[in-house]
């Protein structure tokens, strides 16, 4: 039997902000069809990893701004989830942005 390596990390949690659009996009209310509503609710992440080889040590601040221009074409992305007086859900086209939160975590100990 192997014995089982022990790895600590430290992570530092940033305060939460918003990827908003870069240019004025359409506001306003956008419904959703008959099959929006019967899905669930999928939420996506994207995980980015610093390389000691290649430099990147600017990724994050460079996927929230392509997000935020993305955001342009994509708009209803960057609205709030809500229910009109039937009970369906709605978008409402507030342009407030996509949470983008940032958390660092770096190897502190690593033993068997």
């Amino acid at each position: 039997m192997t014995e089982a390596r022990k790895v600590e990390f430290d992570v530092k949690k940033h305060e939460p902000t918003y990827a908003t659009p870069t240019e004025e996009t359409k506001k306003g209310l956008y419904f959703l069809s008959n099959t929006d509503q019967l899905r669930d609710m999928i939420v996506r992440t994207i995980y980015c990893f610093k390389s000691d080889i290649k430099g990147n040590e600017n990724a994050c601040e460079v996927v929230k701004k392509a997000l935020s221009k993305i955001l342009v074409h994509y708009y209803p992305l960057a609205g709030r989830l809500t229910t009109n007086s039937e009970g369906k859900v709605i978008v409402d086209c507030t342009t407030d942005g996509v949470c983008f939160l940032l958390k660092l975590r770096r190897i502190v100990k690593s033993r068997r």
